[in-house]
């Protein structure tokens, strides 16, 4: 049986760490959606001491790193917002709400000269933000003949941008990661079945397909996956099927949300991922549909 793990760093510092015998009780939910732009971490710690607690200051770096004894990484990298005290009967809880990213908008002003390309202008909106960038300079050669001015809202330049070019971002670990949609970060493809963690049954979507792993901080934003499964579920609304194909739903998905949860008392250890836009794909294209049952006359 593989052992779960876990790490919280303060200002890049472990102040808390998975021991063996006597172990904090640690329940985490962490989201990470380029969909919407946010990353957070809602993170529960049972009977720490005053000492430990108060190293969880406003604005202070947060890290926490987890998944098991041979596969560990940070899952989470941001500032704490806030800190609660709370109880449960005798049980003393600390809860720290954490956010990736500033939290206070940032002003931009800058003018970029003639034939500027879309990568210089996303790498001048992330060193104003304060964050390195993560992307593909070659899929955004495009170029703005007349040149790009910028003043105000950096974050509203950015969202400008993505929905111009079609393209998605998210502030992860500490780094600004944007994505096309219609391409992966790479052109690795990662294979999900029930040899390497995945949990329940893929359910397939009108945008794309929701799945379940057991915890794995190396799914990223913008990875390419694979899911295999001979057992599907499909929500399409109301909407129902009969009839269907065992290919319906199959082909590759780029990973646009992320969600790990754990609780290292229970079995609750899981990241679940939805995919969109898929680059290739099965359409579920059925002879026969029943629609919701309605009054007649």
């Amino acid at each position: 049986m593989r052992q779960r793990v876990f790490e919280i760093l303060i200002d890049d510092k472990v102040v808390i760490k998975e021991t063996t015998g006597v172990q904090f009780r640690v329940q985490f939910d962490v989201t990470i959606d380029a969909m919407g732009h946010v990353s957070y971490l809602d993170l529960l710690i049972s009977n720490l001491k005053q000492e430990t607690i108060n190293k969880f200051t406003r604005d202070s770096k947060i890290g926490f790193r987890a998944g098991y004894a041979d596969a560990i990484d940070y899952i989470f990298v941001g500032r704490v917002r806030n800190v609660f005290p709370e109880r449960d009967i005798a049980t003393r809880n600390t809860r720290i709400i954490a956010r990736g990213g500033n939290k206070d908008k940032v002003a931009i002003n800058r003018s970029l000269g003639k034939n500027v390309s879309l990568s210089k202008i996303l790498t001048t909106i992330a060193e104003a933000m304060g964050y390195p960038i993560d992307f593909q300079i070659e899929k955004f050669d495009v170029k703005y003949t007349s040149g790009y001015a910028m003043t105000g809202d950096a974050e509203a330049y950015l969202n400008e941008l993505s929905n111009t070019h079609n393209f998605k971002w998210v502030l992860n670990n500490d780094r600004h990661i944007i994505c096309p949609e219609q391409d992966g970060r790479t052109s690795h493809i990662q294979t999900i079945d029930m040899f390497n963690g995945h949990e329940g049954y893929p359910e397939i979507t009108e945008v794309g397909l929701d799945f379940n792993v057991r915890l794995n901080p190396y799914l990223q934003i913008g990875s390419l996956v694979n899911v295999e499964s001979k057992n599907k579920t499909f929500n399409y609304s109301n909407l129902y099927f009969q009839d269907i194909p065992e290919n319906a739903g199959t082909g590759t998905y780029k990973i646009f949300k992320i969600n790990h949860k754990g609780d290292n008392f229970s079995n609750d250890w899981t990241t679940k991922c939805t995919g969109y836009f898929p680059v290739s794909y099965t359409h579920l294209t059925l002879p026969t549909i029943i629609l919701p049952c309605r009054n007649r006359r």
